[in-house]
């Protein structure tokens, strides 16, 4: 197929060369997108959601306290309390022997 561009001067030029490259590109694309495996309709997994034994989510940072029978956050128990982090597990352990606790 042959154009004419307008302008001082007549020129032949070839505009439909490209076509059989555009078409024989998109019929293999095509066939190349055709073959992606389906994604399976399953949710994807939550993340923080995971519960303990006792029923804590230690991703929020709750660890089981027996000697309060709930769920604590070692930080908050033992600031409410007045002992260190570190004492938790002595505090929590439901342990009364008479020893104080650890500050």
């Amino acid at each position: 197929m042959l154009a004419y561009t307008t302008g001082r001067t007549l020129k032949k030029t070839r505009h439909a060369s490209w076509r059989p490259f555009a078409l024989a590109a998109t019929l293999a694309l095509t066939g190349c997108m055709s073959s992606v495996p389906a994604v399976p309709d399953q949710p994807p997994p939550s993340l923080g959601g995971q519960r303990d034994a006792q029923g804590c989510l230690p991703s929020a940072g709750f660890r089981w306290c027996a000697r309060e029978g709930t769920c604590q956050r070692p930080w908050e128990l033992a600031q409410r309390k007045g002992f260190s982090v570190e004492g938790f597990d002595a505090f929590c352990s439901g342990a009364t022997t008479g020893v104080p606790l650890p500050k």
